[in-house]
């Protein structure tokens, strides 16, 4: 079986409405503790003169927890979601800069986004069992107010089913894009006869794929001790320098798809990169 892990991917019944400005992933695997840990940040745009709600997919089976405010919100105590914030204002110093404006709002790229200020637990819009895999976990995002621009940051953490089915034994993973995830997710589907299974095939067609204008994956480790090698296998994602505070325990890649015209298949925008991941020798 090949061992894949992707992004997440942002859907929204009124698309049209909704852009999708920036993703930035920062994935932390940490393969003694089997645990895989996903910080999403998105910085989208609600163009129309209503509130407006997003679905955020992500393949498996995942907890989330909306971390926004302690991410991102000036004068919070020390902790895991500030040292990802952390290291995201020091990569961003030459390259679209990242400023924490008191604790209400971020800039980023000189374009300010308000904090969203959704529940702290989200539950999944179909329950799943603890204690078994499933094709996708989806969480709904909302209110976004009308004609602004919000950002959020969810922090997703793999159960152990989905840990075994997407990382393993960690020799070899792949990292895919949302639309090859897409694929997957339709196979999965297929072949899923779990609980739930009828409304996984009906909630899956629900609304269109908002692919973000610029998308950003890291994998960060806590420590230098925890080395990888990666590798990317297509050519619409590109490694950036990281500052020498960062080199050992971050691999960061950038894919700017309002720019990449040449990655438009029939007018549509794809996030359809692949990524090879092998620990260190």
């Amino acid at each position: 079986m090949i061992q894949a892990t992707g992004c997440i991917s942002i859907r929204a019944v009124n698309a049209t409405s909704i852009q999708v400005d920036r993703i930035i992933e920062s994935v932390c695997i940490d393969v003694r503790r089997r645990t895989c840990t996903i910080w999403a940040d998105v910085c989208l745009a609600n163009f129309s003169g209503d509130e407006q709600t997003v679905t955020v997919f992500h393949r498996g089976n995942l907890r989330c927890r909306n971390v926004t405010n302690s991410a991102w919100s000036a004068g919070e105590a020390d902790g895991p979601d500030l040292a990802v914030t952390a290291r995201l204002i020091s990569l961003h110093e030459t390259l679209d800069p990242i400023e924490i404006i008191g604790h209400e709002s971020v800039r980023v790229a000189d374009v300010r986004y308000a904090l969203w200020n959704g529940p702290t637990d989200l539950k999944p819009v179909i329950p799943a069992p603890d204690r078994s895999d499933v094709p996708y976990t989806a969480w709904e995002v909302g209110p976004l107010v009308a004609r602004s621009r919000q950002i959020f940051r969810l922090k997703l953490e793999a159960t152990p089913e989905c840990y075994n089915t997407q990382i393993g034994q960690g020799d070899t993973i792949y990292a895919y894009g949302d639309s090859i995830l897409w694929q997957r997710i339709e196979h999965d589907l297929r072949t899923y006869t779990g609980p739930n299974a009828e409304d996984y095939r009906l909630r899956f067609l629900e609304g269109a794929r908002v692919v973000p204008n610029i998308f950003e994956w890291l994998l960060v480790s806590p420590d230098s001790s925890t080395r990888w090698v990666t590798t990317p296998l297509s050519y619409n994602l590109s490694p950036r320098v990281v500052p020498d505070e960062y080199q050992q325990t971050t691999h960061w890649f950038v894919a700017d798809y309002s720019q990449g015209g040449a990655w438009h298949l029939v007018g549509n925008r794809y996030n359809a990169f692949t990524l090879k991941i092998t620990p260190a020798a």
